[in-house]
């Protein structure tokens, strides 16, 4: 089973000129990094790094939990457009999910236990400034722009010792998979 470590917050928020305030999204308390988005258009992208994580470097991340507490001031409008957890230059898929962003404050989370985008991380990985997250949003309303608000951004790790290579999941748990055996 993977040891859990975390939520983290940022230490780090770079944004886009249309992103204003992406400091707030540190810490939780109603401060919102803030994006008028255009009607019909995409943000500027927020990006956040340096969680610094406290987990060994030689570990295996089998999964990370992106949790956004977001909302918007209309209800119809704005919907992630893309999410993603970045290595370097490498993009993990895209994490964003389907519906649109609340009028009330809530966290939503994307990734998980045993997800990391399609990314092979290590600890060394995810705690250095080349890791971090990036998000846009888009306004599907083709007549008005509306405010997507951003108050925090938290990741959960979740990792095992290096077994050497990568790790599959299994109906107990995960296990290396140079250790899988061939089906019967």
């Amino acid at each position: 089973m993977p040891v859990t470590a975390g939520p983290y917050s940022p230490g780090t928020v770079t944004a886009d000129e249309d992103w204003h305030s992406p400091d707030s999204v540190k810490v939780s308390n109603n401060s919102y990094a803030l994006c008028l988005v255009y009607p019909a258009s995409d943000s500027g992208v927020l990006a956040a790094s340096d969680f610094d994580p406290d987990i060994p470097d030689t570990a295996d991340i089998a999964g990370i939990l992106l949790e956004i507490e977001r909302k918007a001031s209309n209800a119809g409008a704005i919907r992630d457009a893309e999410i993603y957890f970045v290595k370097g230059s490498t993009l993990s898929s895209n994490l964003a999910a389907p519906g649109y962003w609340p009028e009330e404050d809530a966290y939503v989370g994307y990734g998980g236990e045993a997800d990391t985008g399609g990314l092979t991380l290590t600890g060394a990985d995810v705690k250095s400034g080349d890791f971090r997250i990036w998000l846009i949003v888009h306004c599907d309303d083709p007549e008005h722009g509306f405010d997507a608000k951003i108050d925090h951004l938290r990741l959960t790790f979740y990792w095992q010792e290096s077994m050497g290579g990568p790790l599959i999941r299994t109906r107990t748990g995960f296990m290396p998979a140079s250790m899988q055996r061939a089906p019967c």
